[in-house]
């Protein structure tokens, strides 16, 4: 099992959360610093495959 562990938050943009209205789910949009650019390219290698996405806070960093 592959792990990509990284720092980011969800945009500010309106658009950073979509729900459909299809049905079918939705997606989430995350940015993500330069500092962890090395983690943020593992993730071109778990294209088309199902993941587990976990999201915690980190109480030792300040909001972006």
């Amino acid at each position: 099992m592959a792990k990509v562990q990284f720092k980011g938050s969800i945009a500010s943009a309106k658009t950073a959360i979509k729900i459909s209205g299809n049905g079918d789910g939705g997606q989430v949009t995350i940015d993500i610093p330069e500092s962890e650019m090395a983690e943020l390219l593992k993730l071109s290698t778990l294209r088309q495959v199902v993941l587990i996405v976990t999201l915690e806070t980190d109480a030792t960093t300040e909001e972006y």
